[in-house]
C-alpha cells in the first residue's frame, strides 16, 4: 500500500515482506526494486542500498547499489549505467553516489560535485533552486545550491546536516546556512522538507515531543497529531498508534495499521509515500495482562481501550465482536473518563463533529464543521474557541496548544497554552490561571506544564516537580495519585509523581514513554517500569491511548504488525 496525495492506495503487485523505499518504491526479499504504482515493474534486480528520489516536474530517478557492489540509477523507471562511479559507493541522490574517499559524484556524468563528504542531508528542490547540506571530514560545513558549492554561515559546531539549507545543531538549534538564520529551537526530529506554494515547509518535532510545522518566519502546533509522533514530511506524521495524520489538514487520517512507512518523495505528478507492515492481529492489555483478540480487520490501528480504527474509518469495539460503534472517521482526539464513564471526541469525513460516550455515537452540540476533536466530548474550533460538545457550552477562547486531560478521583483537568503567550487549564469547565509558568512552555497533562529548561511545573501551585524533564507520557493513576512517565534530557527513562521523580527499572535508553510506568523500546516491547521491568507485549507493537476508570481497572489496545506490504 501507498499514499499518493493524501489518499491510500491498495496494489497486489508488492511481495509480502517487500520493504518500503520511497514514493511507490519497494525493494523485494528477492532485491528487485520495484513500483507499486507501475504494476509491480521491476525496475532494477539484485538491490543491496539505495538513495534519496530526486524529482522535477517532468522526471524522476533514484541511485542504486547493487550486490556486487556496482553502481545504477533509475531514470523515470528505466535503469541507466552510471560513469565513471567506483564499486561499492553510497547511493546518495538521484544519480549521485558517495565514494569512499568522500567524493559527491553524479553517476548520470561522472563529474565531482563536492569532495570530502562526511555526512549529507535531504534534498529539497525550491522550483528554480535545489539545495542540499552538507559536513565535511575538517568539520566545516557547505551546501550545494544546484551543482554549486557554497560556504555555510553560522552554523555551529558539531552540527548536522539537515534538510535543503538547514543545519541541526547539538542543542537542537535549526539554522540556514544560506545566512545563518535560526529557523527554530530544540528540533528533535523532521522530515522532508518540501514546498508549499511558492515556499517551504518543514514537518518536524520539537524535543518536548511535540509536533510542529515550521514555515518561513513561522511555527505552528501540527492539529490532530499525538505527542511523539513521527515526522515523515509534508505535513505527515506517523503516530505510534500506526495512524498517518495529515496535521496541516486538520489532524486528517490517511492511512491506518501503518508499521513502517519508506520514504516522502514528491514525484513529478504527486507526493507518495510507501507503505508496509500492516496491522496483522491484536492484543488488548488490561491491568497488565495481555491478550489476543482475534478478528481485527486488517490494516486496523489500535485507538483506545478495546477499540481500533479500520482503514475504512469505522471505530470498532474488540470486546463486543467487532461491534461498529461509528463510521466515516477522519480524526480522533483523546479519551476522557472517570470512575465509571468515559468518552471520546471525532470528526467525520464530511467534518460534522461527534462523540462516543460509553459506547454511543451522538453528535456534538454547536461545534462547527472541521474542528479538532481534543478529548472526552470537548473540541478546538479554527479560530481557538474551545467547545463543550455536549451541550455546546464555549469553555475557553484563543487556544494555541493543550495536553492531555486528567480525573484526579474528584476532579477533571486540562492545561492550555494560549494564542497570546498565557496559560490557563480546566478545572471541571472552568477556566482557571496557572502560577509560574514561563513564556514557551508546553502542556502536558492535568494542570502540568512542561519549561523550556526541562522543569516539570504544577500550573496551580507553581511549584516545580521535577527537573531536567524532556518529554513525557501520558498521565495516569497508581495506588491513588497520578503518575507520568517521562525521558531525561539526559535520555534516561524516568517516572514522576505529585513527590517528584522514582525510578523505573529495566526500561532500554530510547524508550518512548507511553503511560502510568509503561514505556515502548525500539525493538517493539511493552515494558512496566513501575512494575520491575515486566515485559507485557513483543513483536512490533502499535500502541494505542491508555484507558483507565480512576484507580481501578486499565487497557491499552495494541496493533501487531505482519511483514507484508
Amino acid at each position: 500500500m501507498y499514499v499518493q496525495n493524501g489518499t491510500s492506495s491498495t496494489s497486489s503487485d508488492v511481495p509480502s515482506g517487500s520493504t518500503p523505499v520511497g514514493g511507490s518504491l519497494y525493494v523485494t526479499p528477492n532485491a528487485d526494486l520495484i513500483d507499486a504504482a507501475d504494476g509491480g515493474k521491476v525496475l532494477s534486480a539484485d538491490v543491496a542500498a539505495w538513495g534519496e528520489i530526486a524529482a522535477t516536474s517532468s522526471a524522476w530517478s533514484i541511485p542504486v547499489r547493487k550486490a556486487d557492489g556496482s553502481c545504477v540509477w533509475v531514470f523515470n523507471g528505466t535503469e541507466r549505467a552510471t560513469v565513471d562511479v567506483p564499486n561499492g559507493s553510497t547511493p546518495s541522490i538521484g544519480s549521485s553516489f558517495i565514494t569512499a574517499d568522500g567524493r559527491e559524484m553524479v553517476g548520470a556524468q561522472g563529474t565531482v560535485r563536492i569532495t570530502d563528504v562526511k555526512a549529507r542531508g535531504t534534498y529539497y528542490n525550491g522550483g528554480s533552486t535545489s539545495l542540499t547540506a552538507f559536513s565535511k571530514q575538517d568539520g566545516t560545513f557547505v551546501y550545494l545550491e544546484d551543482n554549486t558549492v557554497k560556504s555555510a554561515v553560522g552554523v555551529p559546531s558539531g552540527s548536522t546536516p539537515a534538510c535543503g539549507s538547514f543545519f541541526l545543531s547539538p542543542d537542537g538549534t535549526l539554522v540556514d546556512g544560506v545566512d545563518g538564520s535560526v529557523i527554530a529551537s530544540r528540533i528533535a526530529a523532521f522530515g522532508l522538507l518540501t514546498r508549499e506554494n511558492a515556499s517551504w515547509l518543514l514537518t518536524a518535532r520539537e524535543t518536548s515531543g511535540r509536533p510542529v510545522i515550521l514555515r518561513p518566519g513561522l511555527q505552528t502546533l501540527a492539529t490532530g497529531v499525538p505527542w511523539g509522533s513521527r515526522p515523515v514530511g509534508g505535513g505527515i506524521y506517523l503516530a505510534r498508534d500506526g495512524r498517518l495524520i495529515d496535521g496541516v489538514n486538520a489532524g486528517r487520517t490517511v492511512a491506518t495499521g501503518v508499521g513502517t512507512p519508506g520514504a516522502f518523495a514528491v514525484m513529478p505528478d504527486s507526493w507518495r509515500i510507501p507503505l508496509a507492515a500492516p496491522t496483522a492481529s491484536a492484543a488488548v492489555v488490561t491491568d497488565g495482562i495481555s491478550q489476543a483478540v482475534a478478528g481485527v480487520p486488517a490494516g486496523s490501528s489500535p485507538v483506545t481501550g478495546k477499540l481500533y480504527l479500520t482503514p475504512s474509518g469505522a471505530l470498532v469495539d474488540s470486546a463486543n465482536g467487532w461491534s461498529t460503534l461509528a463510521t466515516g472517521i477522519a480524526a480522533i482526539g483523546q479519551i476522557a473518563a472517570n470512575r465509571q464513564d468515559w468518552a471520546i471526541p471525532a470528526r467525520k469525513t464530511d467534518g460534522s463533529a461527534v462523540y462516543i460516550y460509553n459506547g454511543q455515537e451522538s453528535n456534538a452540540v454547536g461545534v462547527p464543521a472541521g474542528s479538532i476533536p481534543v478529548a472526552g466530548s470537548s473540541f478546538v474550533t479554527t479560530d481557538g474557541r474551545e467547545l463543550r460538545g455536549s451541550d455546546g457550552v464555549v469553555r475557553m477562547t484563543g487556544v494555541a496548544a493543550y495536553g492531555d486531560a486528567y480525573f484526579d478521583g474528584t476532579d477533571y483537568f486540562q492545561p492550555f497554552a494560549k494564542a497570546d503567550g498565557s496559560f490557563t487549564f480546566l478545572k471541571n469547565s472552568d477556566e482557571t490561571s496557572t502560577t509560574g509558568i514561563p513564556a514557551g512552555s508546553t502542556p502536558v497533562a492535568a494542570r502540568l506544564y512542561l519549561a523550556p529548561d526541562g522543569r516539570l511545573i504544577d500550573g496551580g501551585s507553581g511549584s516545580v516537580i521535577a527537573t531536567q524533564i524532556a518529554t513525557a507520557g501520558r498521565i495516569a493513576t497508581r495506588n491513588g495519585g497520578w503518575v507520568l512517565p517521562a525521558v531525561r534530557t539526559d535520555g534516561a527513562p524516568t517516572a514522576v509523581t505529585p513527590s517528584g521523580e522514582v525510578t523505573v527499572s529495566g526500561v532500554p535508553t530510547g524508550s518512548t514513554p507511553v503511560a502510568a510506568g509503561l514505556f515502548h523500546t525500539t525493538d517493539r516491547r511493552l515494558i512496566d517500569g513501575l512494575n520491575g521491568g515486566a515485559v507485557l507485549a513483543t513483536n512490533d507493537v502499535l500502541v494505542g491511548m491508555y484507558r483507565e476508570l480512576y484507580d481501578s481497572t486499565w487497557s491499552l489496545p495494541l496493533g501487531i504488525a505482519s511483514a507484508g506490504c
